[in-house]
């Protein structure tokens, strides 16, 4: 289809409902307003009707993710408002939302037409005119949320800060966007570059890895009694559930790497054991279901053998963790070896991902 002119979609944003009062009160500091009366009122004004919408599941499950992972940011440094923190994360893609209300059958065909290897921002131009970053802030400021709200929709998918200190609630966006993403909760979305920008903006906060994987497992249990309460699917176990660590999942380090913390937790997260690997002089054989090779320049045929020493006859899905090149795709299958390619810093999808392909090649 022809591209969509995006003048005429930001002429129709009438047609979008006024800031729901709830919303007003919580930013103003009403006590007697709460985040779920925040969420329900904007459930209730932006959820499209129709089975080929975004609809009430994965958007709005990462919205609250993201809505109270910026909170307990704001809480922990006390750098941000935390209500403004929280109504941020609710909103920081609510052009989605937008282009879904005043161009649906275009923005279907970029939910249908997405890919690994397309920049999900470049394909909305391409499909709808515009992009729903562009979208989100043109509702944000014809409903005159503070300045804070609105940087973080403008700038929460900057590839990188370039060394600049981003706004205290844009850089608690950025983080807690990159928690909810990488732990499942949403789109299966290309993820461009996200290692750094993330850094970048914890770095900003004061957030060490220690201090982020703290605050995820205290706001774990929280994030999934929320999503079920608003009837929004929860395809993954908490991390305190039972029966987690029955499986075992190989980190097999080429080159004295550790583990990431996020990608152990991400782990624990989809019910695996993680056991370090950390020199290949003495490999044994070992029961895995899960092998990840950690280097950050080998190709899938120069560690088959290794994979074939430490699995014997490949019973384990096995993927190669690495930083792509910009022109090479963020998921890849070698057909030969049948090993996957996947981001070092990698999210719950891309562990799903590899999970599904066949096991041999």
């Amino acid at each position: 289809m022809g591209t969509v002119d995006p003048d005429r979609i930001l002429s129709q944003m009438e047609q979008l409902p006024p800031l729901p009062e709830a919303v007003a009160r919580f930013i103003d500091g009403d006590p007697s307003t709460t985040e779920r009366d925040v969420a329900r009122s904007l459930m209730a004004a932006l959820s499209p009707e129709g089975p080929d919408t975004l609809g009430h599941g994965p958007w709005w499950g990462h919205a609250l993710a993201t809505a109270m992972g910026a909170r307990r940011i704001a809480e922990e440094t006390g750098r941000t408002e935390p209500r403004e923190a929280f109504v941020a994360g609710l909103l920081h893609d609510v052009g989605h939302l937008v282009l879904v209300t005043l161009v649906p059958a275009a923005f279907r065909d970029v939910l249908g037409s997405q890919g690994h290897d397309v920049r999900f921002l470049a394909l909305e131009r391409q499909q709808c005119g515009l992009d729903h970053v562009r979208a989100g802030i043109q509702l944000i400021r014809r409903w005159q949320l503070p300045d804070p709200i609105a940087a973080a929709v403008a700038q929460h998918h900057v590839a990188s800060f370039e060394n600049e200190i981003p706004p205290v609630t844009t850089a608690a966006i950025v983080v807690a966007d990159t928690w909810a993403q990488v732990l499942g909760w949403g789109y299966d979305f290309p993820i461009w570059r996200l290692s750094g920008r993330t850094e970048e903006a914890a770095s900003s906060l004061n957030l060490l890895w220690g201090d982020q994987l703290r605050l995820l497992e205290s706001l774990d249990r929280e994030i999934v009694d929320l999503a079920l309460e608003f009837g929004v699917p929860v395809s993954r176990p908490s991390i305190e559930a039972p029966g987690l660590g029955e499986r075992a999942a190989l980190w097999v380090s080429l080159h004295g790497s550790e583990p990431t913390p996020l990608g152990t937790l991400l782990l624990r997260h989809r019910g695996f054991r993680v056991i370090h690997i950390a020199s290949t002089d003495s490999i044994q054989p070992r029961e895995a279901e899960l092998v990840l090779i950690d280097s950050p320049w080998a190709e899938p045929e120069e560690v088959v053998d290794l994979v074939d020493e430490i699995v014997p006859g490949r019973r384990a899905s096995v993927a190669l963790l690495s930083d792509p090149r910009p022109d090479q795709c963020m998921r890849r299958r070698d057909t030969e070896s049948g090993i996957c390619g996947i981001p070092r810093l990698f999210t719950a999808f891309d562990l799903r991902w590899v999970e599904s392909c066949p096991v041999n090649s």
